[in-house]
């Protein structure tokens, strides 16, 4: 206070505050958990599997720059091989799954699927989406029966 002479104001000081940036975790969604194809159907895409894809929060400067990609982790148990994949080609803020089934084979597999960037995790930021699990299933198909002749001179009796 300023009773008996004393002072309540002091000296004028400047201070500057810097306000660092931190990486958000980049984000997506799904319209589908699921991917669905026929057995030999080869290399199969799914246009728009994933939607809403950003590199973190919107119009902020240190996020729009960012490298993402998904990752594809997949969960013990599996019954399908794939040949290739599965991936996912980025385009905007709309993802295309790819992937193809290895030939002859069929059944389901699941992947946990998470949207990662180049951000860093410095001062607390975070580079990686919620984990997702999907599904690719690979139904069977009614093959044609094969069959071979004998080499010439090596005859075959039927009963």
């Amino acid at each position: 206070g300023t009773a008996r002479g004393g002072d309540d104001t002091s000296a004028t000081a400047v201070v500057a505050l810097a306000i660092l940036p931190v990486n958000d975790a980049p984000t997506f969604d799904l319209l589908e958990l699921d991917a669905m194809v026929l057995e030999d159907a080869g290399p199969s895409s799914f246009a728009e599997f994933a939607m809403n894809v950003s590199r973190g929060a919107p119009n902020v400067l240190n996020e729009e720059h960012q490298t993402i990609s998904f990752l594809f982790t997949a969960i013990p148990g599996s019954l399908l091989a794939l040949a290739a994949g599965p991936g996912m080609n980025i385009a905007g803020q709309m993802g295309e799954l790819r992937f193809t089934p290895a030939n002859d084979s069929f059944g389901v597999t699941t992947f946990r699927m998470t949207l990662v960037d180049d951000g860093g995790v410095a001062r607390g930021g975070h580079d990686t989406s919620v984990a997702v699990a999907i599904t690719i299933s690979v139904l069977p198909v009614n093959d044609a029966p094969v069959f071979s002749l004998s080499p010439p001179g090596n005859a075959i009796a039927v009963p």
